[in-house]
């Protein structure tokens, strides 16, 4: 929101609490301001007519960080007014009273609903049923359990051999993914729902059935009856066809019991209708014939089909409620609860108990509630137990607060119909309804435009009774402006008329948006906006645009174009720990453990750091048996490799391989090269030790020896990125320790691990970077932000399609399609096609209420794009819209776009970052010589570079601000630290000399073994990048040495140094990306890849790590000439020569032990004895400024 608040008539009627309130606060109305101010005069007593003491008052918002921002504006605007007081009468009774206010703060209940309820059952345990001691399990570990139990119970189904078990198993598939995931999944929603007890089932409607069945039977007798009206060569082909259909008919086909044979032979006779069809010259009967059989097959199918699927329904009914059983008694057993429990047990409590209900009521005084549009009936429910039905007089004055038109969490169980109900109630009588209308945040013509566009868009549909979930738009919605008048039209749609297929179009789409950056943020398009005042007007920077995307499954075109244009963009952050290739490696290994013929496993056990053998190799190794590799001696292990790679079927009569089987080496196979079948023994020698342990340790220890026997820890820290990974791998012990405790297998930590890394994780709210750069994130992500320029791209975009084989509809009751065995494919039921029906109509409801959120976040401009037809699509709503006010746009055709920021002049660059010499150590005395010491070359270069910085982020773990005052942007390191080691994985793991296209895929495969999604736009950046890099010079270099047999990659080593000068000897760790032997004279070349483009000073920023890394290949060669060069994998892939001398050399030698030892110590010198000015930090773009410069007072 822009500019200072001032409030209007509904906001100060807001401030005098007279009855149970709904607010309905638009978009951009400072309802978050509002909310601020009502408890401040709560607290002063001018809201209720007596002051409020901060523990009787509630505020509940719906995620963590709308908490913490709503408590720290409270606190900033209680702790403004405790100054004022203070300042105007230090000994005055209102400055006690608001300093008081000030220290009683923490006792306000501010935060998430399941806070509120936990606090709540904790202060009543006993009440509750609850043991006091209860942990509340994170949403990894009750997303494990709920897997684990959905997974027990079709396990259990299927050993006890129950056919509909058997058939949806068949259906959906019995592993992750199927049968499991439907029941993980119905469990989950029935939790959120609050439903209870046993899960009902849609009935089925046999009398309609049979009544369509006869119906079917007539209309084929009518058109057989009508042959005689045959006169073309098509109708005569469909009676012949319908005639032989029902011949095929059995005794009791058409008045016997429904039977799924029967009903596949039953649609021979509507399948005879296809391609044939009755023309104007064939006669009116058979005409109506052929459509009432059409007519009763299409009602006669799905009515049958629920008829034959009620075993089925019945069966997934059973798993759902075993499954909720198995998680309930482990949750008891664990003396645990969920967060959906949080709610639950908070409601229960207050429905069974009036003195707890009457004690909390008594306390409190007002309940706030943010965001009432995203509540689910449990929590409007818990709401009501707390405040009564209306918020009352006998409880809290309840004051609800939200926009119906910014609803859309619906995957996360809200339900806009709650707020809806509530202000339908409210208004009528039994309480009140505020509309803050006025809009402080857009311009008077983005605001137009929103307001036609909503006034078509929420309506229900034509001719259907309206619902409460479908909005109706009415004036008290019209957005008000409070700006002044600025750009007009402040819409631009852009228009592309060609034609071609929508990836096509997709294509021009972004080259246009792409242009039409160019051309705003170049002054070309004559295009101002304006700052948070309302008033000043400048010309349009990269920072000031956002891409808002329906989804982000199609962002790659969008990112390709800006590329190309040359256009800073950044995307809002994502991804995870259970997407980390180590972390996805362990649940790999764990899988094969669990299930040794599991060639998936096996087949990424093989290809991560445990084994690295490459893609050829896993080939030949896949040829042989994957499941079979543990259990074959290493002597008939390589014969069958041998034969894999000659073309031959693998042999029989293998020799088994004991459990001691070690790697002998005297047998290697011609077909893989002797370090990776080195490698490959060492594994399956210790598989076949873990193996045997499986049953008989806890995971947790299971996993921690199989990373000391295969040395993962050291492979991952010689590796890219090397700390930060083996930090993931911690955590994943430690995770793996917690499951054991619990019980857990090593089968079900795998499937747990698979499972978080494949779901898609809910959108995080968006953490962009602060940097001059276009912001590329979802409708969702932008909820709460607001950009001057603001693109919706992809308004063409359709719903997709429900494929959903079961669901639970509006009553709660589960709706399943038929699996046919015989056709082995599934059949929608009556029942589940009136739910996928319903629930399309609220998706479509919430797409446009998505659309208006997106429109709101413009604050002087927005730009429309995407061709498509339909009422339904956000073109055709925008069009309607404008159909009424074609004034409110200007539609620019893409040629027109691409001709203005042809002519436009370059856009600014940024400036180039500073560089800076590297800072030499300070003159610390040593300490007593310690044992030996390791450190890994990254961190000792950080070290010289700044001890001090290396201090506090290294050793205090103190994270590092970004957008620190005075601080250039720059890029997140640990954002470009991911992209720098995807990159090297890429180029360890592919072969630079195969064919463009296999290179490209052994790139893909690459990034997809990490956890990556080659398709999405960041991994296709890199992928592509990379893939121009092994084109260029240096990267047929590097694969003509591989050809040749001259080229190393990805090489660790162990470096001791010292000790000397006093202090102890350092083991410098760490891996040289590529190691290339000269062609003549046996002269060596380190080759350390940068992700980056080539800047002034790079060589001096990474010298020190060269040093290491050219006496690293130096000591392992005696006596070759070793070179360095940094390959830059960016711009213009240069490459530059950064060999040191021999004096540099021995300087590093003699300092290393020293740096390493200071850095142990861990002194924490200040910026004086560094030799560094805050200018020298600032330039560099350290976010410790802060701390090492602070400001003084009235600085």
């Amino acid at each position: 929101m822009s500019g200072k608040v001032t409030f209007g008539p509904a906001a100060q009627a807001l401030f005098r609490l007279e009855a149970a309130t709904a607010v309905s606060a638009g978009a951009g109305s400072g309802k978050t301001t509002a909310l601020v101010e009502l408890c401040v005069r709560l607290l002063e007593g001018s809201a209720l007519g007596s002051p409020c003491e901060p523990r009787a008052l509630a505020a509940i918002t719906f995620t963590e960080k709308a908490a913490e921002e709503l408590e720290e504006r409270l606190r900033a605007a209680v702790t403004a007014r405790a100054r004022a007081a203070r300042e105007a009468d230090p000994g005055s009774p209102e400055a006690r009273a608001w300093l008081e206010r000030l220290h009683a703060l923490d006792a306000m209940a501010v935060g998430t609903i399941h806070g509120f309820c936990g606090r709540l059952l904790r202060e009543h345990a006993p009440e509750a049923g609850l043991d006091p001691e209860a942990a509340v399990l994170d949403e990894d570990r009750a997303s494990a359990w709920i897997g684990a139990s959905a997974q027990a119970a079709v396990v259990a189904a299927l050993d006890a051999g129950r056919p509909a078990a058997r058939a949806l198993a068949a259906g959906l598939g019995a592993a992750r993914g199927g049968l499991p995931a439907l029941v993980g999944g119905l469990l989950r929603e029935r939790a959120t729902r609050g439903d209870g007890g046993p899960l009902a089932l849609a009935p089925a409607d046999e009398p309609a059935a049979l009544a369509a069945r006869a119906r079917l039977d007539d209309a084929a007798r009518a058109l057989l009856g009508a042959r005689a009206e045959a006169s073309t060569a098509g109708a005569r082909a469909l009676v012949e066809a319908v005639g032989r259909a029902r011949e095929a008919l059995r005794p009791g086909d058409l008045d016997g019991a429904l039977c799924a044979d029967a009903l596949a032979r039953l649609g021979g006779l509507a399948e005879a209708l296809r391609g044939r069809r009755v023309l104007k010259a064939d006669g009116p009967a058979l005409r109506e014939a052929r459509e009432a059989l059409a007519a009763a097959w299409e009602a006669l199918e799905p009515l049958a089909a629920g008829v034959l699927a009620a075993p089925q329904q019945a069966e997934l009914a059973r798993l759902v409620e075993d499954a909720e059983a198995r998680y309930a008694a482990r949750k008891a057993s664990a003396r645990a609860v969920d967060f959906d429990d949080l709610l639950l047990r908070a409601r229960d409590l207050l429905r069974a108990d009036p003195g707890v209900r009457a004690e909390l009521r008594g306390r409190l005084r007002a309940l706030l509630v943010d965001e009432y549009q995203d509540v689910n009936p449990v929590q409007q429910e818990v709401f009501e137990l707390v405040a009564g039905p209306d918020g009352g007089p006998a409880g809290p004055v309840l004051v609800a607060v939200g926009d119906l038109k910014q609803s859309i969490y619906r995957f996360r169980g809200a339900d806009v119909a709650v707020f809806a109900r509530l202000i339908r109630r409210l208004g009528a009588g039994q309480g009140r309804v505020l509309h803050l209308s006025e809009n402080h945040r857009s311009a008077p013509a983005v605001l137009e435009l929103v307001n036609e566009v909503s006034a078509r868009a929420f309506r229900p549909p034509p001719g259907e009774p309206p619902r409460d979930d479908e909005l109706a738009f009415g004036e008290h919605d019209r957005l008000v402006a409070t700006r002044p008048e600025a750009l007009r039209p402040a819409c631009e749609v852009l228009e592309d008329g060609a034609e071609g297929n929508a990836a096509e179009r997709r294509e021009r789409e972004a080259e246009a948006i792409a242009a039409r950056i160019r051309a705003l943020v170049s002054g070309a398009a004559g295009v101002e906006v304006r700052e948070r005042d309302g008033v000043t007007a400048r010309r349009p920077r990269f920072g000031d645009v956002a891409i808002l995307f329906r989804r982000l499954t199609q962002i790659a075109p969008y990112e390709r174009a800006l590329r190309a244009a040359g256009i800073p963009y950044r995307l809002a952050r994502g991804g995870g720990f259970y997407q980390a290739p180590e972390v996805r490696d362990l649940g790999e290994l764990l899988a094969a453990l669990a299930d040794p013929s599991d060639a998936v496993a096996w087949a990424a056990l093989l290809r991560s750091p445990a084994c690295a053998v490459s893609d050829g190799s896993l080939l030949l190794l896949a040829r042989a048996g994957l499941g079979r590799l543990p259990w074959l001696a290493p002597a008939e292990l390589a014969a069958e490799v041998d034969r894999a790679a000659a073309g031959a079927q693998p042999g029989a009569g293998v020799v088994a391989a004991g459990p001691g089987a070690g790697p002998p080496a005297a047998v290697a196979p011609r077909a893989i090269p002797a370090d990776e079948w080195a490698r490959l023994l060492r594994l399956l020698a210790a598989y076949r030790t873990l193996h045997a342990l499986r049953d008989r340790v806890p995971v947790g220890e299971l996993l921690s020896r199989a990373v000391e026997a295969l040395d993962l820890d050291a492979a991952l820290l010689a590796g890219p990125d090397g700390e930060r990974r083996a930090v993931n791998l911690e955590k994943a012990l430690a995770l793996a320790a917690r499951f054991g405790e619990d019980g857990g297998t090593p089968a079900e930590l795998a499937a747990h691990l698979r499972a978080q890394a494949a779901r898609p994780p809910r959108e995080p709210e968006a953490e962009l970077e602060a940097a001059d750069a276009v912001s590329l994130l979802s409708v969702h992500q932008a909820k709460g932000l607001e950009w001057p320029v603001a693109f919706v791209p992809d308004l063409g975009a359709r719903a997709r399609a429900d494929l959903r084989r079961a669901l639970l509809d509006r009553e709660g009751r589960l709706c399943v399609a038929l699996f046919d065995p015989a056709r082995e494919a599934f059949v929608e039921t009556a029942a589940l096609a009136r739910a996928r029906d319903d629930d399309r109509r609220s998706a479509a409801a919430e797409s446009r209420r998505l659309l208006y959120v997106a429109l709101t976040r413009a604050r002087d401009l927005l730009v429309l794009s995407g061709e498509g037809s339909g009422a339904e699509t956000w073109r055709g709503l925008v069009e309607a819209g404008l159909a009424e006010r074609p004034d409110l746009a200007r539609r620019i055709p893409v040629a027109e776009d691409a001709a203005a920021a042809a002519h436009a002049p370059p856009a600014p660059a940024p400036a180039a970052a500073s560089t800076t010499e590297p800072l030499a150590p300070p003159p610390l005395a040593p300490p007593a010589p310690p044992a030996a010491t390791r450190a890994a070359v990254t961190e000792l270069a950080e070290y010289a570079r700044c001890p001090r910085r290396h201090l506090l982020g290294r050793v205090l773990g103190i994270p590092e601000p970004r957008g620190a005052p005075g601080v250039p942007p720059g890029d997140d390191p640990g954002r470009a630290t991911a992209r720098g080691t995807l990159a090297h994985a890429m180029l360890a793991e592919t072969d630079l000399g195969a064919p463009p296209l296999e290179r490209r895929a052994q790139l893909a495969a690459a990034a997809a073994r990490r956890g990556y999604d080659p398709a999405s736009p960041g991994v296709r950046r890199i992928l592509l990048e990379v893939a121009r890099f092994a084109e260029a010079p240096g990267g047929r270099e590097l694969a003509l040495a591989a050809r040749e047999g001259r080229l190393l990659r990805e090489v660790p080593f162990l470096l001791r140094l010292g000790p000397g000068d006093g202090a102890p000897a350092v083991y410098l760790v760490g891996a040289l990306d590529a190691l290339v032997q000269e062609r003549r004279g046996g002269g060596l070349t380190v080759v350390d890849y940068k992700y980056a483009t080539p800047r002034a000073g790079a060589a001096e920023r990474y010298r020190l790590q060269l040093l290491a890394y050219v006496l690293a290949a130096a000591r392992a060669h005696p006596g070759a000439r070793v070179r360095a060069r940094l390959q830059f994998l960016r711009g213009d892939h240069r490459a530059v020569d950064v060999t040191p001398s021999a004096r540099e050399l021995e300087r590093f030698e003699q300092d290393a032990p020293r740096l390493a030892a200071e850095a142990r110590k861990g002194a924490e010198p200040s910026p004086a004895e560094l030799g560094r000015d805050e200018a020298r930090c600032r330039a560099e773009g350290c976010g410790y400024v802060p701390r090492c410069f602070p400001r003084r007072h009235g600085d």
